[in-house]
């Protein structure tokens, strides 16, 4: 029977251990967090509408100009063309954790009657990211009115603050809603 020594590590080994594991954990990282939160990575933020008794009414999304600024809101008459910048046709935003991105919503109405609506507050998917989205909205608690053959231009903004547990594309459904407000 063969006994065995033991054998002590060297100083060396008992310094370079530690140093080696941490830089296999740095960089191979958690694959859930530490990719996404590195620069250069996006949030996906998908914008989605929901059209309530609206059936003359059209909804897209442009990049900003350079003056528009978050919150501002313009009704066009028939005739009037809003300005416009390019089309977001998929829908999708991306931007930054802790910068948000600001789009403007173009609302036309191509019936031959007015149409008055408001916007309840947006629904966000997953809903863990609600209390870290950073927003200037469209459910600002206002009715519109917009003229036939008119149209409504809202400059919005959208991100997602770095604090967020969501690691996801985003999913920001608002629903239109024709009428008056309801009373408080």
């Amino acid at each position: 029977m063969t006994v065995g020594r033991s054998r002590r590590p060297s100083p060396l080994g008992a310094l370079l251990a530690p140093l080696l594991l941490l830089l296999v954990v740095a960089c191979t990282g958690d694959p859930q967090t530490s990719a996404i939160d590195g620069p250069g990575h996006p949030v996906e933020i998908h914008v989605r509408w929901v059209l309530d008794s609206l059936p003359d009414v059209e909804i897209a999304i442009y990049e900003p100009l350079p003056d528009d600024r978050p919150g501002d809101t313009t009704t066009y008459a028939a005739g009037q063309a809003p300005p416009a910048s390019t089309a977001i046709s998929d829908g999708i935003l991306r931007a930054e954790f802790d910068e948000p991105v600001r789009f403007v919503v173009l609302l036309s109405n191509r019936g031959t009657e007015p149409v008055r609506f408001w916007t309840p507050p947006h629904l966000a998917l997953p809903i863990a990211a609600e209390p870290h989205l950073v927003i200037t909205c469209l459910c600002t608690g206002e009715q519109y009115e917009v003229a036939a053959g008119g149209s409504w231009r809202r400059v919005v903004e959208y991100g997602l603050s770095r604090r967020s547990p969501t690691r996801e594309a985003l999913s920001i459904t608002h629903v239109f809603v024709r009428g008056n407000l309801p009373a408080p």
